[in-house]
């Protein structure tokens, strides 16, 4: 099946302030999605996403040593920081 997928969160929302859009190939066996493939990204604003990362980043090593890592862990608690990250970054003075 071939879908265009739009995906937002905050950690989204964040990095490329709009929705990522894809274009996927999601394929079943017996019912049951067996891989899914992004064969294009329709919207992705890389500029974007590399400075708000960056600064994010940044910023955070400076700041909130505590939270370095956050960037790349994909646990639960890398999740966690991850939020913890962007509301401070967000509300920084």
């Amino acid at each position: 099946m071939k879908a265009k997928i739009s995906k937002i969160d905050k950690r989204i929302s964040f990095l490329h302030q709009e929705p990522n859009v894809t274009n996927q190939v999601i394929r079943f066996d017996n019912g049951k999605i067996i891989s899914i493939e992004t064969t294009e990204y329709v919207i992705f604003n890389d500029w974007t996403f590399i400075k708000n990362r960056d600064g994010i980043v940044s910023w955070i090593d400076e700041n909130h040593p505590e939270l370095n890592g956050f960037i790349h862990d994909q646990t639960e608690t890398g999740g966690l920081k991850y939020l913890k990250a962007i509301e401070l970054y967000k509300n920084k003075k």
